[in-house]
């Protein structure tokens, strides 16, 4: 019973042992097929190719280009076309797309000038139709210093001499005509004294002035020379001479104090000299003042000790000093004696010291730059300078004019005259008169400042107005006077902006200079004034010529009308040029609405320039911007055509002649209406036939990549088909070999059996 048992497991194992081995069969079997069809992908993806790209150098093509207009132009194609008109080609030419836009550019320098010319005899019309209106701008007055004059007019019976009384509730010294000089009294006070309102003793001695730490160099000594009236002339300059004016004890005393002790001699101790003269007189203070050549004494006998001369340049206001510098009590010799002069009336250097003053600053005065006086007193301007001197501080100071002079109706002495109180003649500048004016805003829309009473704190200010009879200009003038006594004067200008019009048209006044030709040469005596009413071209229009006069301001009427008659009218045929170019001004309905939206018309005029051959004044060449009102101001800006390009080309179709050279190509060609060109022959790119191939290069390649994945995805199912499989055949190769073992093991079982019941029936 166990040995049918065995047997059968063992046939049963068998069996499943066979099974196995043919699952195992097929499982290969697959594997084959699989290896098979992995091997024939393999071979499919080595029999492909990869797409390669087009080569530029491929898909090149022959190019003609040629210059137009400064633009690099290309013929595009040509075609064989005999016609009528003489070309026997049509073709086609691409060249870059552009427009015409007209851009502004700076100027520098530019002008316009104008030949102007008047085209008939000229002829009498109306004043009437003239007219001037003035404006002022009062936000802005300019500051200036002009060249003014204030005229006070002085009459030689006027003079003043040093005569002086005490003012015992000021204590200043003032001129009075009612007091004479005394020269030795106590009545008597020196021009100084009158000046500074103190005796020159009264100043203390380090105070006053000091002797200069030079003399006059020989060259300047050498250049004086005595007169015959016992004065010196001094040749400064080539076309220059001052006469130095020889002062006595007296005149000395009557300057700057001091005391004449006998008829020579003079005590300077009390006087402004002092420090100047200290050095040059004797322990007592006293020098000797010489007569016309530097001694006291006549005859042979030379200088002496102490011995000193005055001068005074009266015009200049400069004082001299003469020392003897060899001058001794006891002459010894005869070269001793030598007088200061020598025969021919030069001044012996080695013998003198001459020092040099300004007088004015000794005495404590300033010259009137601003001050002209009349001493005829008819307002014509004198040779006399004046000098002023200002008294007081803050509001109370007050300013005084003084004028010096010898007087020659008498005793040809020297005199000292105040202008005070005198005939005011007013303001000139530039030499022309000024009238003061009252409600400046009411008439002229200036807002007049307010004077301001000053006090120890801040500045009197005073103000007043004027106007310019001749320009019509109106000026400001400030009279500032410091906390510290300090008297300026400041002017500020209100220019009158002027609008001259004739019939209502506006009218230029013309620079005689620039005065057209045909007018009369009679009219150019500076009588007249030449006025332009321009047409709107600005090249036509009138001339009118304006009898000086006709116009004049006052103080009230802001708009003047001509009221002479006698005014000549030209017709006006003006040529202008800018840049040397012809010119005409462009009428206000065809300025460029480009200019116009920059430049106001009313303030801006524009012209055009051209080209000589453009006689109709058709194609301008460049548009320029001026002011309108300033006929010698350069050009503000100035606007020309300009290409702007689109980035895009056009294709221009047309009719033309090639000439082909001997290598068969495109050397010239005649493009009708356009001119000759010569082609400039090349090779580019076929863009076209190049990117079809690209595109078809694309194509297979996105093909190549698509058969390539696909492979890949078809290999990569095989794989894991495989894998599947090989994991499959390994569980079967187990479960076999188990069987295996287990077979076996039965075998040995059942050998074991048999051999036993062998044994035992065999016994």
């Amino acid at each position: 019973m166990g040995m049918s048992a065995s047997q059968a497991r063992y046939l049963s194992l068998t069996a499943r042992k066979s099974d196995l081995e043919y699952r195992g069969q097929q499982i290969n079997q697959s594997r084959l097929m699989l290896s098979n069809q992995s091997a024939n992908l393999y071979s499919s993806m080595l029999s492909m190719s990869v797409p390669t790209p087009p080569v530029e150098t491929d898909y090149m093509k022959d190019i003609y280009t040629f210059s137009m207009n400064g633009d690099t132009v290309t013929l595009t194609s040509s075609k064989l076309s005999m016609g009528r008109d003489g070309y026997n080609y049509d073709i086609i030419y691409s060249r870059p797309e552009s427009k015409n836009i007209l851009a502004s550019s700076a100027t520098s320098g530019v002008q316009r000038s104008i030949t102007r010319s008047a085209s008939n005899t000229g002829k009498t019309v109306g004043g009437s139709s003239f007219k001037v209106a003035t404006t002022y701008d009062d936000s802005a007055p300019v500051q200036k210093s002009p060249n003014v004059s204030k005229m006070v007019a002085i009459s030689e019976s006027d003079k003043e001499y040093t005569a002086v009384a005490i003012n015992t509730s000021t204590g200043r010294y003032h001129a009075s005509s009612s007091h004479d000089a005394t020269i030795n009294g106590s009545g008597f006070y020196s021009i100084y004294n009158m000046l500074n309102g103190k005796k020159a003793s009264e100043v203390a001695v380090n105070d006053r002035p000091s002797q200069n730490s030079t003399t006059m160099s020989e060259a300047s000594v050498n250049k004086m020379q005595k007169n015959n009236d016992g004065d010196i002339t001094y040749n400064y300059g080539t076309n220059d001479t001052r006469t130095l004016q020889s002062l006595n004890a007296s005149q000395v005393a009557k300057i700057f104090s001091g005391i004449v002790t006998s008829n020579n001699t003079f005590d300077y101790s009390t006087s402004l000299l002092s420090g100047i003269l200290d050095d040059m007189g004797g322990e007592d203070t006293k020098v000797n003042i010489g007569e016309n050549y530097g001694s006291s004494v006549t005859g042979t006998s030379g200088a002496t000790e102490g011995n000193v001369a005055f001068y005074i340049d009266i015009e200049n206001m400069n004082f001299y000093v003469m020392k003897c510098s060899d001058g001794k009590n006891n002459v010894e010799s005869a070269e001793d004696s030598q007088s200061v002069f020598e025969e021919n009336g030069n001044i012996n250097y080695d013998k003198v010291s001459m020092y040099e003053y300004n007088l004015a600053e000794l005495l404590g005065l300033k010259i009137a730059e601003n001050v002209k006086v009349d001493t005829n007193a008819e307002c014509s301007v004198g040779d006399k300078n004046v000098y002023y001197q200002d008294y007081g501080s803050g509001s109370d100071t007050n300013r005084e004019y003084y004028v010096f002079g010898l007087d020659t109706t008498t005793t040809n002495d020297l005199y000292f005259q105040t202008v005070d109180d005198v005939s005011d003649e007013g303001w000139t500048i530039e030499g022309n008169k000024l009238v003061k004016l009252d409600n400046v805003e009411e008439n002229f829309g200036i807002v007049a400042n307010k004077n301001q009473e000053g006090d120890s704190s801040k500045d009197d200010l005073e103000y007043q107005y004027f106007r310019d009879t001749t320009t019509g200009d109106i000026w400001e003038l400030c009279t500032r006077t410091t906390i510290s006594g300090t008297i300026s004067e400041e002017w500020k200008l209100f220019e009158a902006q002027k609008e001259v019009t004739y019939n209502n048209q506006e009218a230029q006044l013309i620079d005689e200079a620039e005065w057209p030709s045909g007018i009369s040469h009679a009219y150019q005596k500076g009588n007249y004034e030449c006025y332009y009413v321009p047409d709107e071209t600005g090249t036509g229009g009138s001339y009118y010529m304006v009898e000086v006069g006709t116009f004049e301001y006052d103080n009230l009427n802001n708009e003047l009308q001509g009221s002479g008659s006698n005014i000549i009218q030209y017709d006006a045929s003006n040529t202008y040029n800018i840049d040397g170019n012809v010119a005409c001004v462009v009428s206000s309905d065809k300025v460029p609405s480009t200019i116009l939206d920059a430049y106001d018309k009313d303030s801006y005029i524009v012209y055009a320039t051209y080209d000589d051959s453009d006689t109709d004044f058709s194609d301008p060449i460049k548009y320029y911007v001026f002011p309108k009102d300033d006929e010698s101001a350069d050009a503000v800006c100035s606007y020309a055509y300009e290409k702007s390009y689109t980035g895009k080309n056009e294709l221009v179709q047309a009719r033309a002649n090639i000439l082909v050279d001997e290598n068969g190509r495109f050397s010239k060609i005649d493009i009708k209406g356009e001119g000759t060109f010569a082609l400039e022959y090349g090779q580019e790119k076929d863009e076209e036939a190049y990117n079809e191939a690209y595109r078809d290069y694309e194509y297979r390649l996105q093909k190549y990549e698509k058969e390539m994945q696909d492979i890949d995805a078809q290999t990569a199912l095989i794989q894991e088909q495989d894998k599947k499989l090989e994991l499959q055949l390994k569980s079967i190769d187990t479960e076999h070999s188990a069987i295996q073992t287990e077979l076996e093991a039965l075998k040995k079982v059942i050998d074991q059996n048999i051999q036993s019941s062998f044994g035992t029936f065999g016994g």
